[in-house]
């Protein structure tokens, strides 16, 4: 007797649509469990970053220190930006430029000329012809042999940007040059500037005429005669620079020079405070145009940070009160504040 022995395949079975559901339902939770710990250490790797950028910084203002017995100047040679007689000979130059031979960048410092003024800025905004009342007879961008200085501010430097701002690092060129180095030619910002008084925009050194030691940031325009020693606060207590964001009072941190409301930070502004018109990825943080203000932040999460006359460098919080960051922009005060901040 013979047995029939047929063959037969299985045919494939696919997923249900329950079980379909079921693995993007999955998939779904897993994305969203891995997402927000991807964004917090990436977070936490460009703050890291940002802070040694700041370290670099305060190890060359205190190289700068030692070889000059004071800090450098927020500005170097800054004309009044008010309407009126020019107090002395108009450079321009970003005290940051004093300190490239100490972050390693002494070939750019040693292309600018101190000679010829960093921005069209003071030549245009006081109504008067370069060469005349003191000035530098030479604009930065005169086509004199080698790259001008408006050509040299271009130049970004890596220790100057914070990995976590991604706005637009350049300044564009402005037909009336109060931002940009010159009409023609764009400026690189810098994320992180010098502790000041908000006068000092205007006045060539009204903080040194106007306010006691006790009330006084470390920076001022030039000359500065400011030393570590002077801050009897405690170095630890006293800040030396602070982080400000690109879209920060639209182009108000080049790191070359100093134009129209360029200088500094003004740190008892607050952190994160103000709005920046026209900007939506700066909205609620770092500006008011109407205050002059160059205020403290940063788009690092919940605040920014500060390197202090000790090196250290702290992140301090939005809700640091105005009270605290008086206390530490002066190097004198005398306050007596918690240091848990």
């Amino acid at each position: 007797m013979s047995v029939y022995r047929g063959s037969f395949r299985l045919r494939p079975r696919g997923f249900t649509l329950i079980e379909l559901l079921v693995v993007i339902a999955i998939i779904a939770i897993l994305i969203a469990l891995l997402v927000p710990a991807v964004q917090k250490v990436r977070e936490a790797a460009t703050r890291t970053q940002c802070a040694n950028n700041m370290k670099q910084l305060g190890l060359a203002l205190h190289s700068y220190h030692d070889v000059n017995k004071t800090l450098t100047p927020s500005t170097w040679h800054q004309s009044t930006c008010a309407a009126g007689a020019i107090e002395k000979p108009s450079v321009g130059a970003h005290g940051l430029v004093k300190l490239l031979p100490y972050i390693e960048q002494t070939a750019l410092y040693s292309a600018f000329n101190f000679n010829n003024m960093f921005s069209d800025n003071y030549k245009i905004w006081n109504y008067v012809p370069a060469g005349s009342l003191g000035m530098p007879a030479d604009t930065p961008n005169d086509g004199a042999s080698g790259p001008s200085n408006a050509d040299l501010a271009s130049t970004i430097i890596p220790t100057l940007r914070c990995p976590a701002d991604a706005g637009n690092i350049y300044i564009p060129p402005d037909g009336t040059p109060y931002y940009s180095p010159s009409t023609t030619k764009k400026g690189a910002k810098t994320s992180y500037d010098f502790a000041v008084h908000y006068n000092d925009y205007a006045y060539t050194d009204w903080t040194f005429n106007n306010l006691n030691v006790n009330q006084r940031p470390l920076f001022m325009p030039s000359p500065n005669q400011t030393r570590l020693t002077d801050s009897r606060d405690g170095t630890s207590n006293t800040v030396m620079m602070a982080e400000v964001a690109f879209g920060s009072l639209w182009n108000a941190h080049a790191w070359a020079y100093r134009g129209y409301i360029m200088f500094g930070v003004y740190v008892p502004g607050g952190i994160n405070q103000w709005y920046s018109p026209g900007n939506p990825t700066y909205t609620g943080i770092c500006c008011n145009a109407g205050l002059w203000y160059n205020n403290f932040g940063s788009l690092h999460s919940g605040g920014a940070q500060a390197v202090f006359a000790d090196g250290s460098v702290r992140f301090l919080g939005e809700s640091t009160s105005t009270t605290i960051l008086q206390a530490i922009w002066t190097h004198s005060g005398g306050e007596n504040v918690s240091l848990d901040f």
